[in-house]
């Protein structure tokens, strides 16, 4: 995937999301992306909480 930080990606699978109350479905953005050290990683905002998302489970938003 191609993101740079501050992008929107779009979540392709449903996430259960570790010490929180909630699924992230698939189909929600993920709003301003950074980029960790680990490649694989990224961090965005989902439902105001801040998580890291493994990479191959969001493509860029349009």
């Amino acid at each position: 995937m191609e993101c740079r930080a501050g992008d929107t990606a779009v979540l392709i699978k449903d996430l259960d999301v570790k010490a929180t109350s909630f699924v992230a479905k698939r189909g929600k953005a993920v709003r301003g992306i950074s980029l960790t050290n680990n490649s694989e990683h990224i961090e965005g905002r989902v439902n105001g909480t801040r998580i890291v998302i493994i990479s191959a489970y969001v493509k860029k938003s349009n």
